[in-house]
């Protein structure tokens, strides 16, 4: 079929009966050849030193992520035999026989792109992949094809299955700054801190002051054990962004990473000055902590830090974060008792929450009070009567061997 074939001629549907293995082997055989070599990269010896506790602990991984967070991979879906069953491969490969000519022809190629381009500003990347895999059958060289092919690949979380396309599509000046962004991203994501610095190295040649390359390129240097590098970055940072979380954190990590633990302490009180300001609930809770766990963990000061739990528990007493962190405080300095009433008066303060009601129902359990367990969600079934409470209930039955 020529380029200039019209519409209606190519719309034409290929009969049933005119499909045999014959007559499509030979296109499948010439567009699986026309298909990009996937070549994975060679793992990168990784040096790895003590581990992150700072930039990896729940607490200090900030809410609001310095790249959006990929979401549960679909992509497994994608990972059948490449036709299910032997009518569905005629089938298919009849489509593709015919499409094969058609998307040879630039225009073709562009209107699937815009295709492309629609899914994923509507957050259809899953659905993107498929389309992108046969444009760059026929159009291997097409660095846009090759980058969306990349973002759609992390954006289902198969980070590791896109770095050969954003590698390629890095090549390309027009996409050289984005993939290599989001390259740096998908290897730090898969712990492969050294090709994370090179990867985020590329940006900053060309964009020196690039904030998310150099928070990129600094977790990469302390994942790699250089935390000497990582300060160099950071400076910078908090010379460009000094009000910004993220950024405290990381200078905060590095501080504690390097051992100038004077220094890392006023960091870490910044964060919890500025997660409190900042009004934000996801973020205040947690800044609140940090300065209780550098106490405890670093500094060894059970003192200061049981100062520091109590005031976060005044400021969020009902906040699961705080009270889960405080208990296991509690827990470990030898007061329970003290970590008991911590959930209990949270409880109190938000009876209709039965997260904390668990909480508190499977603390008294294995306290061995199995009374005051079952009160405690029995009270939420009756007074709320919803489906979730007496779930809680009736499981508490079942791992006490009673009839709900």
């Amino acid at each position: 079929m020529r380029c200039g074939t019209g519409a209606s001629e190519r719309a034409q549907p290929i009969a049933a009966s005119t499909v045999s293995r014959e007559s499509v082997a030979g296109p499948i055989r010439r567009m699986r050849s026309m298909r990009p070599k996937v070549t994975p990269p060679a793992e990168d010896p990784v040096r790895r030193s003590r581990p992150l506790r700072h930039l990896y602990s729940p607490l200090l991984a900030s809410p609001r992520r310095l790249l959006r967070p990929m979401p549960v991979s679909i992509f497994s879906r994608l990972q059948t035999p490449f036709f299910a069953n032997a009518s569905g491969r005629l089938r298919r490969a009849a489509a593709l026989a015919a499409a094969l000519p058609a998307l040879a022809c630039g225009g073709d190629v562009e209107s699937r792109m815009a295709e492309v381009r629609a899914l994923q500003d509507v957050g259809q990347f899953n659905a993107s992949i498929d389309e992108l895999r046969e444009i760059l059958a026929v159009s291997p060289d097409l660095p846009e094809a090759t980058y969306r092919l990349g973002v759609a690949l992390v954006q289902t979380g198969e980070p590791s299955r896109a770095v050969w396309a954003l590698e390629k599509a890095a090549e390309s000046p027009e996409y050289a700054v984005p993939a290599s962004l989001l390259l740096a991203s998908a290897h730090f994501g898969s712990g492969n801190y050294e090709a994370t610095v090179k990867a985020a190295d590329r940006v900053l040649a060309q964009d020196p002051d690039r904030t998310v390359a150099l928070q990129m390129r600094a977790k990469g240097n302390l994942g790699a054990g250089s935390p000497e590098d990582a300060l160099i970055d950071t400076q910078r940072l908090m010379e460009l962004s000094p009000d910004d979380y993220g950024v405290q954190v990381l200078w905060a990590t590095v501080l504690t990473d390097l051992g100038r633990l004077d220094e890392a302490k006023e960091a870490h009180d910044r964060i919890k000055q500025t997660g409190i300001d900042s009004g934000d609930p996801a973020v205040g809770p947690r800044a609140c902590v940090a300065p209780a766990l550098f106490a405890r963990d670093q500094l060894k000061d059970i003192a200061k830090a049981e100062e520091l739990y109590d005031d976060c528990i005044e400021r969020f007493p009902t906040n699961a974060f705080v009270t889960n962190e405080a208990t296991k405080f509690y827990d470990q300095i030898r007061k329970p008792e003290r970590a008991t009433e911590v959930i209990r008066s949270a409880v109190e303060q938000a009876p209709e929450n039965l997260s904390l009601r668990s909480n508190l129902s499977d603390r008294l359990r294995r306290q061995g009070d199995a009374e005051g367990a079952e009160t405690v969600l029995r009270e939420a079934a009756e007074s709320f009567k919803s489906a979730g409470a007496w779930n809680l209930l009736a499981s508490f039955y079942r791992a006490q061997n009673q009839p709900a």
